[in-house]
Formats: C-alpha cells, structure tokens, sequence
C-alpha cells in the first residue's frame, strides 16, 4: 500500500519554486485561489490521491488519521505524544491505538480499518 501511495504522491521539487503570496492569515495550506483550504478541498485531494493510488475502498481523513496513530504506536511512540498529536483531551482515547499495536495481527487489522 504504502508503494501505491508513493507512486501517487506528487514528484518533489528539484528546486525551490518562487515565495509563497502573502495570504491575509497564516494557513499552511492555500487553495488555487490563495485562500484556506477548507475540509470539502482537503476530501477533494483525499478522494484524487486514494483513485490515483489504486485504492478501491472508500477512505477519509479521518482513516488516514487513524493510519498514522496505529503506524507510530506500532513504532513505539509515547502515549502521550500521540495524545499531543491527536488532540485528545484525555489518554483514553489514545490507548486504543497503543493497544491496537500491541495486538499479534495488528497490521492486518490496521489494514482492515483504515487506507
């Protein structure tokens, strides 16, 4: 999957391209028009990326969230920087990607649940 993905993703730049417009706020991703992009543009990228990938089921931020918190409780980050990184007011959410990863089939159920 991850091959899929790669070979999806956009070709890096060989050199720096020309300064960012200035934008009316500090937005890390622009739209076409130099505006936010908002959540209907981000699943719009999202469906592209997942068609151009090969992949047949449907997925969303919220699964490639999920992707993300499994893969790095499977590399064994800290509960609690994963709760930072998630946002998570509490650690019980996080604990179910802890305990996920801990699982003897954890990467076919990974696998199974989000991209």
């Amino acid at each position: 999957m991850a091959a899929r993905l790669a070979d999806a993703a956009p070709a890096p730049l060989s050199a720096p391209g020309p300064a960012r417009p200035q934008a009316a706020d500090d937005h890390l991703f622009l739209n076409y028009q130099h505006e936010p992009l908002g959540e209907r543009g981000v699943k719009k990228l999202m469906q592209n990326y997942r068609l151009q990938a090969g992949i047949a089921r449907r997925a969303g931020c919220h699964a490639l969230r999920h992707s993300f918190a499994t893969a790095k409780a499977e590399q064994n980050v800290s509960p609690y920087q994963l709760q930072e990184w998630l946002g998570h007011a509490t650690l019980d959410p996080t604990m179910q990607y802890v305990h996920l990863a801990k699982r003897p089939n954890a990467q076919r159920v990974m696998q199974e649940t989000s991209l």
